[in-house]
């Protein structure tokens, strides 16, 4: 989604850390009054193409690479869609999978401190916005629908955890995860930079660096709550000199 500036930040007491507020993702422009944002859908985004500098056109460039005429055309078409559908659902899914874990949070009482909550309810909003985003794009670039999306989404994905229940004993291992897997993100969607300018508008490129901008502030603000003498660290200590 795309993140604005920090006119429109929230800080996190007592730590003073600030997140980036979001618009919707799919609109990778806003029209800004004061802290209101106007959020475009993706419909309203294709029919205002024609008055940004950058596209040149009505049509998403995109979309005219995979229009076809004739059964070669079909083809090239349906692998086109196929290998920008492969790479994209993984994105999606994984930022979609961040609201269980959001759930499982409480469920195994690992948030103790207001600190973490706040930081978990900004994350997850986050996320959400991320996912959103990704099946805006799958729309626009994929030929995907955003019912079968949420669909696919809400009744195929399994929630188990055990590959992390390492890392789920309590509130500060649970920072240190996001922590760090925050930051592996943002180096694999760095990484992404040729695909999406491969979609045919920078747009599509500047979305990505707002969202990989997002997933650093995420992990700053992890490694900032979880400091030695913040809430979450002495919780931490506390608990090891108990154990």
């Amino acid at each position: 989604m795309v993140i604005v500036n920090e006119a429109c930040g929230l800080e996190l007491d007592p730590t003073k850390t600030r997140r980036r507020q979001h618009l919707c993702v799919a609109n990778m422009f806003c029209e800004r009054s004061g802290r209101k944002c106007v959020r475009q859908t993706a419909r309203t985004v294709r029919d205002s193409e024609e008055s940004d500098d950058h596209a040149g056109s009505t049509e998403l460039e995109s979309q005219r690479i995979v229009q076809c005429s004739d059964a070669g055309d079909v083809h090239r078409r349906a692998i086109v869609l196929r290998a920008r559908w492969n790479k994209l659902w993984p994105e999606l899914y994984t930022e979609y999978d961040a609201r269980h874990l959001k759930k499982e949070l409480p469920i195994r009482n690992l948030i103790s401190t207001e600190e973490a909550a706040a930081f978990f309810d900004a994350w997850a909003a986050d996320e959400e916005r991320h996912a959103e985003g990704f099946i805006q794009i799958m729309e626009l670039v994929a030929d995907g629908s955003e019912k079968d999306l949420w669909e696919r989404l809400d009744a195929a994905r399994s929630h188990n955890f055990s590959a992390i229940n390492e890392y789920l004993k309590d509130e500060f291992s649970v920072m240190v995860m996001i922590a760090f897997d925050e930051m592996c993100t943002c180096h694999a969607y760095a990484a992404d930079k040729g695909f999406y300018a491969g979609l045919g508008n920078d747009r599509f490129v500047r979305w990505l660096r707002e969202v990989t901008a997002d997933e650093a502030v995420h992990s700053m603000n992890a490694v900032t709550l979880s400091a030695p003498g913040t809430p979450i660290a002495s919780a931490k200590s506390a608990q090891s000199s108990t154990a």
